[in-house]
């Protein structure tokens, strides 16, 4: 019969084995150069090291048009450029400042015009995660 000391070491060596935290899956892929987002990129999140930029261009479709993206956290990503023309369509670049997360939001505007029933539908959103530079990286 086995004693309950015996018992007890070796649960404690099982126990002190087992990992406390693993890799949920692959890191995601960083990138530290010019981004290019549509319309097709509505509701995607990215992740960008700072330094990246990332041009937005929005043209107007059956639904109507778009007013000028913008960031939600200019502190940590920072408009360089933007415009928007009367047609609907909406462009604007920006700069990854430092790590943080941040918005690219644009409103939009709607082909039916100022009709009481008229719905400006839901807006552009992509969510822009700024990582931290790994340790070993050779991005500028």
């Amino acid at each position: 019969m086995t004693s309950k000391r015996s018992w007890a070491t070796r649960l404690s060596a099982a126990v002190l084995c087992v990992p406390l935290a693993t890799p949920v899956g692959p890191r995601p892929h960083l990138t530290a150069d010019h981004i290019r987002l549509s319309a097709d990129d509505d509701g995607r999140s990215i992740h960008v090291l700072p330094g990246s930029s990332i041009e937005l261009e929005l043209r107007p479709d059956s639904e109507g048009g778009y007013r000028t993206p913008r960031s939600d956290r200019p502190d940590v990503l920072r408009e360089t450029d933007r415009s928007e023309d009367s047609r609907g369509a909406a462009r604007a670049t920006f700069i990854a400042v430092r790590p943080g997360y941040a918005l690219i939001v644009s409103e939009r505007e709607p082909a039916c015009g100022d009709a009481p029933d008229c719905d400006a539908g839901h807006p552009y959103e992509v969510q822009i995660a700024v990582d931290h530079a790994p340790q070993d990286s050779t991005y500028r």
